[in-house]
């Protein structure tokens, strides 16, 4: 195909150049042709952007520079891992340590589980034998000591009763002598000093079971009522605040795994975050600074950014692989009026802005329903590009898709249809009689200022175009 046939010449009637009078409406070929600017894309491109796990920078130490053919394994971006090498040294540590303490806490807990299980039977023990104690003592003990203590004062008593009546027979038998002898005096020197003592000895008994009625019992009793509440109270708090404790150190030790596990997982991510630092090209290709998005290559931008020194944009596309088998097409961005007239089935031509001589035919790969962010609609075109030319990512063309045509149609200038108050186009039709008249028509398409009428006029009328002249 020569390059003169590219963009044809619009065929429409002689009259069609005239401002102003009248136009006999004829059956002329038409055609809806959209001129556009394109881009060549990759079909299967591999887009590199960081998808950090930690907040470690990624500084651009040296990379590959743009548009240049890489082999697959070959390092295109090289990134600086002092910074990181440090952290994950420190975070290995980090998490050694947290091992160890988990391990020691998990033996502590052990340990602990016994002691208080220990505890608790020893605190149940002292308060049972409190109760007991104090029920022995209420039941046997005190009246036993009160017998006791009353029977040594009976015992001391009958003790004194022997003694006197062993002194009162001594004193009758030497008083039946008329003369005591001093062996007798001493004799009974001795057993009046026994009565005396024994008298002591009967005071010191009653004094002493007096104490133990009044005081003695009485303190004891208080003692073992007194072991029994202590043993409650001790009983009550120890298995409130043993089991809490438990409790407390199985809290410490599920604290402990929580930040074993989340250092694990930051250590995990570090060091994913520092394999990620090597980056390799995956297949032979050409590497492009930016992305291929929305129909348009933005690396202008990234060849400026992308140098040393540079902390490299996370979650964001900064460099483009288009490996050597990838296919290329064609991506426009259209405007609402230029889609209105496209469907799947529109053909084209095109020709690359570097090769204008070289015209190939389009077709429409896809089409997008709904607009981007700046309105427009994405069109993709499958090229047939021809033998030898050479295509390259990022290139431009120029394309002309025939949206519309027809062999015979009806024209008139844009200028020649008014509408009325409730919008219907109408135009100024000259009768054979010389009047004029409003004769409502039906238009179709609409290109370069012209407009296609698809009834209310036939071939050979005559329209009045901007006249002053008011039709009847």
């Amino acid at each position: 195909m020569k390059a003169s046939s590219l963009f044809l010449p619009l065929l429409v009637c002689p009259w069609l150049c005239a401002a102003a009078g009248e136009v006999t409406v004829e059956a002329k070929p038409f055609s809806v042709e959209l001129e556009l600017e394109a881009l060549v894309v990759p079909g299967e491109p591999v887009e590199f952007a960081l998808t950090p796990l930690t907040a470690t920078p990624w500084t651009l130490e040296q990379m590959v520079p743009h548009a240049s053919r890489v082999k697959k394994g070959e390092e295109i971006v090289r990134v600086e891992t002092r910074e990181i090498d440090v952290e994950l040294a420190k975070q290995r540590l980090d998490a050694k340590m947290s091992e160890l303490a988990l391990a020691k806490a998990t033996k502590e807990l052990t340990a602990m589980e016994l002691e208080v299980a220990a505890d608790m039977a020893a605190e149940q023990r002292k308060a049972a034998r409190a109760k007991e104690d104090l029920e022995y003592f209420s039941k046997v003990s005190r009246e036993a000591a009160r017998a006791n203590a009353a029977q040594s004062v009976i015992a001391y008593e009958q003790r004194l009763e022997a003694i006197q009546e062993e002194l009162t027979q001594l004193e009758a038998m030497y008083k039946a002598d008329d003369v005591t002898e001093d062996t007798e005096e001493i004799i009974l020197k001795r057993q009046r000093d026994d009565v005396t003592n024994a008298k002591f000895a009967v005071a010191q008994a009653k004094i002493k079971a007096s104490e133990v009625f009044d005081t003695v019992l009485p303190r004891q009793a208080e003692d073992f009522q007194e072991a029994v509440l202590r043993g409650d109270f001790q009983l009550a708090e120890a298995s409130e605040n043993l089991p809490r404790s438990l409790e407390m150190k199985r809290l410490e030790l599920t604290k402990l795994r929580d930040a074993g596990a989340e250092a694990d997982r930051q250590l995990a991510d570090l060091e994913a975050d520092r394999k990620a630092m090597t980056l390799t090209a995956p297949a032979d290709g050409v590497l492009y600074y930016g992305e291929f998005a929305n129909g348009s290559w933005n690396g202008g931008e990234m060849i400026k950014a992308l140098v040393r020194g540079t902390k490299l944009p996370p979650y964001r596309v900064f460099a483009t692989l288009v490996p050597n088998t990838t296919k290329p097409h064609l991506t426009v961005r259209l405007t609402e009026e230029q889609i209105a007239s496209l469907n799947l089935k529109t053909k084209g031509t095109a020709a690359l802005a570097a090769q204008p001589n070289t015209v190939f035919g389009v077709s429409i790969r896809s089409l997008a329903d709904y607009p981007d962010g700046d309105g427009r609609y994405l069109l993709e075109l499958n090229p047939q590009f021809p033998d030898g030319l050479q295509a390259v990512a990022a290139m431009k063309a120029k394309v002309v898709l025939q949206a519309y045509q027809m062999e015979k149609a009806l024209l008139l200038p844009k200028e020649a249809v008014t509408r009325d108050a409730s919008g219907a186009p109408y135009v100024a039709l000259r009768l054979a009689n010389g009047t004029v008249e409003q004769r409502e028509v039906r238009i179709g398409h609409e290109h370069k200022g012209n407009l296609e009428i698809l009834g209310g006029l036939e071939a050979g009328q005559v329209v009045v175009v901007d006249s002053e002249e008011k039709p009847s």
